[in-house]
């Protein structure tokens, strides 16, 4: 066995007082051991000993001359996961999750997300028998289909509480971003900017957002809204096609030069034209990775199919009972995933 190399200098702050080693003779010469006290002898040993280990660990194994700093850092590193019950970064693998969300969720360890997967192939067919069953009343059939099926770790309600404000998955996850990349569209308006203002309060004050409504709300965005210069109004409605105060969603996005970009969050409550819109919104060269919608009509089996088809999840589901007489209004929130992630192997 080859020989210990001689550890090393001890730090400053203990320069000119060398290490005490414990058993060595200047340990017995400063004590004044005798060979008539080894009770004495092997208890002040032992405590000198424990002593010993705790300056050596509280100081990160300075007086180790095996290990590097940097070594240290990482045996302390899994030291602490371990300790903790989480995995350290070099067993935890973020790498499927990003995949499947296309890049969203970076954070998010892959058995949480096979986890979050399984949940989610197990809701399938989201519905109840058949969905398309006309016999089956408008509030009976929303009651019955479409549960949420995907879980967002953070999802936050932006806006106010009530009607108005929305539930957004991981918000954090679009502020990380930075003001400049940040894009939102709000489809329909009356008025009421809540959800806009809290979008720059809660998120960012640098997301550009643009709202769109064919009623003369201009002034009253505006001043909701800070008069900030990221936000702005654009009085036409969204239809399948551009006519009159109308325009398509592609027409949209070529006007307003947003072809080929990520849209963060896509809210639409625009009184039952999600229904006439949809497809484009999915055949549009756009990303859209939040969409929030308000549904307003019955049995829209052939949306959700689409979106389902599309890649996206339902994270949240929220029935709008305050105006529900006569009407449909149930709240729907949609991430966007990779068709991926749907796929059963």
């Amino acid at each position: 066995m080859q020989p210990m190399s001689p550890p090393k200098r001890p730090p400053a702050a203990l320069s000119g007082t060398p290490p005490i080693l414990v058993g060595s003779p200047r340990l017995n010469r400063t004590v004044g051991f005798s060979s008539h006290n080894n009770i004495v002898r092997t208890a002040i040993l032992c405590v000198v000993g424990a002593l010993s280990l705790i300056v050596f660990f509280k100081r990160g194994g300075e007086w180790l001359p095996s290990l590097s700093s940097s070594e240290r850092v990482a045996v302390s590193s899994g030291a602490m996961a371990a300790g903790s019950g989480r995995p350290s970064s070099s067993s935890s693998s973020h790498e499927l999750a990003m995949e499947e969300s296309n890049g969203f969720f970076d954070d998010i360890p892959e058995e949480e997300w096979e986890r979050l997967r399984n949940i989610a192939h197990d809701m399938q067919p989201n519905a109840k028998g058949d969905p398309s069953d006309a016999s089956v009343g408008p509030f009976a059939w929303y009651q019955e289909n479409y549960e949420p099926e995907f879980s967002c770790r953070h999802e936050q309600r932006v806006g106010r509480k009530g009607d108005g404000g929305k539930w957004v998955c991981d918000p954090h996850r679009i502020e990380l971003k930075g003001g400049g990349d940040c894009l939102v569209y709000s489809v329909g308006s009356s008025g009421d900017a809540s959800f806009e203002a809290a979008i720059l309060d809660d998120i960012s004050s640098g997301c550009e957002i643009h709202v769109f409504d064919f009623g003369d709300f201009a002034q009253t965005v505006a001043d909701q809204t800070g008069h900030s210069p990221n936000v702005h109004y654009h009085q036409w409605g969204l239809s399948s096609r551009t006519e009159g105060r109308y325009k398509s969603f592609t027409d949209t996005l070529s006007e307003l030069g947003h072809v080929n970009r990520t849209i963060d969050v896509f809210k639409i409550d625009c009184e039952g034209c999600e229904l006439d819109t949809y497809q484009a919104w999915l055949e549009a060269p756009v990303k859209l990775q939040q969409i929030l919608v308000e549904i307003h009509k019955h049995g829209a089996v052939d949306m959700f199919q689409s979106l389902h088809d599309a890649g996206y999840a339902i994270f949240h589901k929220e029935p709008n009972i305050q105006y529900q007489i006569g009407n449909i209004c149930v709240e729907y929130c949609f991430v966007l995933l990779s068709p991926k992630f749907w796929t059963t192997e």
